[in-house]
């Protein structure tokens, strides 16, 4: 890991895709070498040993490398880990944060909205969370308090109420679809 930083251009940003490699708290410190490199992506989606010292790591190297997009997809994260990445990444803007396949976030929306709304993410993945009607209720909510933005978005022209989620597969819409609209436990009517 240590020689890669060499083999990068220094010029350009680049993307760094890292899936599935194990990687661990003490081998995330070691990015600390990509000295003057800006790394546009990083996707370190399926690495499930990072744990929360880890993450805030990441938020550090996202912050210090000009990072846009950050994918943690399937890197079993929960509360801690996402406290340990807001920790990291501070006040910063990001254009992408995919943190599907990550059933652990599910019922801590208050965090996730945290890492949203300071990260200011414009774009980003909860597919495949588990979250619930009632959770999806709630983190709209929460954004809504804490960055004056929700996903329930009201046209009052053609007088429609619809939730904006990006990315959700056509079987996760439907799932979520029959829940928002269910007539004994549904937040909206047709």
């Amino acid at each position: 890991m240590i020689a890669l930083p060499a083999l990068l251009c220094k010029d350009k940003a680049v993307t760094l895709i890292m899936k599935g490699c194990g990687l661990t708290p003490e081998e995330i410190h070691a990015f600390e070498s990509f000295a003057d490199i800006e790394v546009e992506s990083l996707d370190l989606s399926y690495n499930t040993d990072m744990e929360p010292a880890g993450l805030k790591e990441i938020g550090c190297f996202v912050r210090k490398h000009y990072t846009k997009t950050v994918r943690l997809s399937a890197c079993e994260l929960d509360e801690d880990s996402l406290i340990s990445l807001n920790n990291g990444l501070g006040i910063y803007e990001l254009h992408s944060l995919d943190l599907s396949r990550n059933p652990g976030i599910s019922s801590c929306y208050k965090t996730v909205t945290k890492v949203l709304c300071n990260s200011r993410v414009e774009e980003f993945n909860l597919c495949n969370c588990k979250m619930l009607s009632m959770q999806i209720r709630n983190l709209s909510e929460e954004m809504g308090k804490r960055c004056g933005t929700s996903f329930v978005r009201y046209n009052p022209e053609c007088r429609k109420v619809k939730l904006v989620l990006p990315r959700l597969s056509g079987e996760d819409m439907k799932t979520l679809r029959k829940q928002l609209f269910s007539p004994s436990k549904g937040i909206f009517s047709e």
